[in-house]
């Protein structure tokens, strides 16, 4: 076969089997050759060769990738450098792949600068400092400061010159709509969903106001129900919020689930029990965004939406998780709650196998009273049935 090439055909040539540019299985490429560079790094890891950013005695990490897109994190040492150096050469060298180091960036936290020149030098690659750009998100810079969006905002505006909106018919104004919001990262759209309508209005300018002759609301709608099929981005966003939020859930083998159940304890008792409410003020806007949506305080329909199926017991709470009947038991029985050596006990923890049978045992801190016994006798049928 033959193609053209700026107008001109090629010579002839046979088809073979592979993976094109374009092909709809491209993508695999990145996941196969990410794939073997994670293997690598692995394999470091294993032999002492290199070592990650250690979080807790039981919790580290090292490699960080997204598409072809790699953080490698670990402590600032020339061990560590060399590891990193070995690591990459033997990536050329099998993938056949060439890494940018000109590209390459080396990062340094409570890290002598002199030791960041020298690292530089050795890697080839330059020195940058926090905060830093990835996937269009600043990384290190304070959330809670006006700086740190106001790079954004600033760009939206030159996109969004009132001229533009002036000469642009109904169509194009709304092209210009999604040209403008699409290429927004998703985790940075709730802090412009401010700007949902008053500065995309047509004709209107960035810093005044026109007519508004449908609402906000008609137009997210589809295109099938009368609207322009523009996304609501308070809806968009809890959406991704409440898609993060059941990954917490059930996600338990990805690198982050441990790492967030060290910072704020039981994902489980936090999103479904409303726990964890007296440490919000130290945690991140994410988490506080994530706690909230459909906790308690917003009708708690996604609690009341989750319960827990029992298979070995090893991660479901005896006590505080909704595993059988229609609540969880500390709210169904809350004096012996009050009263257990094991509050926070796991399902497997509350009793011991028996010539092939499950026993129930339950420890008290005090004896009884005469309601509590009769309550402990409810709890036991309950557990039977």
């Amino acid at each position: 076969m033959s193609v053209l090439v700026n107008g001109s055909p090629t010579g002839d040539f046979n088809v073979g089997k592979g993976l094109r540019q374009g092909d709809p299985l491209s993508p695999f490429l990145f996941l196969i050759v990410a794939e073997g560079l994670t293997g690598l790094m692995n394999k470091a890891v294993d032999k002492g060769l290199f070592h990650g950013y250690q979080v807790s005695h039981n919790i580290s990490f090292h490699t960080l990738q997204f598409a072809d897109d790699t953080i490698i994190v670990g402590e600032g040492n020339w061990e560590n450098l060399w590891s990193i150096k070995t690591v990459l050469r033997s990536f050329e060298l099998v993938s056949g792949l060439k890494v940018n180091f000109f590209k390459s960036k080396l990062y340094g936290i409570n890290l002598d600068d002199r030791f960041l020149r020298a690292s530089s030098s050795f890697l080839h690659c330059g020195v940058d400092h926090l905060p830093f750009r990835f996937l269009g998100i600043p990384v290190g810079a304070n959330p809670r400061r006006k700086a740190t969006w106001s790079p954004i905002v600033d760009g939206m505006k030159k996109r969004l010159s009132a001229w533009n909106g002036r000469l642009l018919s109904i169509g194009g104004a709304n092209q210009r709509r999604k040209a403008t919001w699409s290429p927004i990262v998703d985790g940075m759209k709730k802090r412009l969903s401010a700007w949902n309508g008053r500065h995309l209005s047509i004709g209107g300018g960035l810093d005044s106001k026109k007519m508004c002759w449908v609402s906000w609301d008609r137009i997210c709608q589809s295109k099938e129900n009368g609207g322009l099929g523009i996304k609501n981005l308070e809806l968009f966003n809890s959406s991704l919020l409440c898609k993060w939020k059941w990954r917490c859930l059930y996600d338990v083998e990805a690198p982050w689930y441990d790492l967030l159940r060290f910072r704020y304890g039981s994902l489980v008792a936090n999103f479904l029990y409303g726990e964890g409410r007296d440490n919000l003020n130290h945690a991140s806007i994410w988490w506080r965004d994530l706690w909230s949506l459909g906790g308690k305080d917003d009708g708690n329909w996604f609690g009341n939406d989750v319960s827990s199926i029992l298979g070995d017991g090893n991660d479901i709470s005896f006590w505080k998780e909704r595993w059988i009947g229609t609540a969880p038991l500390r709210d169904l029985f809350p004096s012996l709650h009050s009263k257990t050596t094991q509050p926070d006990g796991y399902i497997s923890t509350m009793g011991l196998w028996e010539s092939d049978t499950w026993t129930w045992k339950f420890d008290w801190t005090t004896v009884l009273s005469d309601v509590e016994s009769e309550a402990a006798h409810d709890l036991l049928q309950i557990l039977d049935q």
